[in-house]
């Protein structure tokens, strides 16, 4: 069979399952990979939010930055197949289905795991703003309440508070 090309993508996909198949089950395999170091790095993120290691968890942002990064590069790869998918699942023999299906079950409920993740993260950490913020206003009252008393003239002055004018 001739490779068939995909419009939206301009990337070569091959009508011949036989041919594309063991394509789509490796590059799911590597997007498994790679979403499996990406849940490694939610898991530690998670535990450094929870620890208030902030100077490590910047560290794991940048780590799983760059890995979005490698994902949506992947990404590209995979989508003549996605965007296609559609038409080309009816066309693969029994075989390559059953091969094909825990690798996109897999990756699935990997990207629902991270997303939990990252929303329950995100949760803690607006969290952690709004009582940093509450704290930042009460030591602000707290100053400006120690202020006002400051400026006023204590009961243990030196200076006379009162004075007999009659004599």
């Amino acid at each position: 069979m001739t490779p068939a090309r995909s419009p939206q993508s301009g990337v070569s996909a091959h009508t011949d399952p036989e041919v594309w198949a063991p394509r789509l089950a490796r590059l799911l395999d590597d997007a498994i990979a790679l979403y499996e170091r990406l849940d490694e790095l939610a898991q530690r993120q998670a535990d450094l939010i929870e620890s208030g290691d902030h100077d490590a968890l910047l560290g794991v942002l940048g780590e799983r930055q760059g890995l979005v990064d490698r994902i949506t590069a992947h990404a590209a790869d995979l989508d003549p197949f996605t965007s296609q998918w559609s038409a080309l699942e009816p066309t693969l023999p029994q075989g390559h289905r059953e091969a094909l299906r825990p690798r996109l079950e897999s990756l699935g409920a990997l990207m629902r795991k991270i997303v939990e993740r990252d929303e329950a993260d995100h949760h803690r950490l607006a969290a952690m703003r709004d009582a940093a913020a509450k704290d930042l206003a009460s030591i602000d009252r707290s100053q400006r309440a120690t202020t006002a008393y400051s400026n006023q003239p204590s009961s243990k002055s030196t200076t006379p508070r009162f004075q007999d004018r009659t004599g």
